[in-house]
């Protein structure tokens, strides 16, 4: 793992502490180049969140300002991925440069639509390649 690597995973577990101090939260994972152990300078920090119960936006924005971020954008809902998506900045390249730092990319899901995710494509088959 190199240096790049291991700054974002470390600013990956902060974020997954500022989410689970919302008890409808089942799960935090990184995705992308950081959990891989691959990323350079440049990548952004992709998380997925599991919600017991659908994120109101209050809970979305809340975790976003526990974790220092600038809100970019709040996603509402969408039926096809049945999800919902925040994209924030951290570490502003300046103090009076917001929106400026690393580009946090948080997809969320609720536990039951994973699950029947998970169904649809281990004991159905379903080939699905969004799924």
């Amino acid at each position: 793992m190199n240096i790049p690597n291991t700054a974002r995973l470390s600013l990956a577990h902060h974020f997954a502490a500022a989410y689970t101090q919302n008890s409808n939260i089942a799960a935090v994972l990184v995705g992308g180049s950081t959990a891989r152990g691959c990323a350079d300078r440049y990548p952004d920090i992709e998380l997925g969140v599991f919600w017991y119960e659908p994120p109101s936006d209050e809970d979305h924005a809340q975790t976003v300002e526990r974790t220092g971020g600038d809100l970019i954008h709040l996603y509402l809902f969408d039926p096809d991925e049945n999800s919902w998506q925040d994209d924030f900045m951290i570490l502003r390249a300046a103090a009076d440069q917001p929106r400026s730092g690393i580009l946090t990319e948080v997809i969320h899901h609720t536990v039951v639509a994973i699950d029947n995710l998970l169904d649809d494509v281990l004991l159905h088959y379903d080939t699905d390649l969004l799924k």
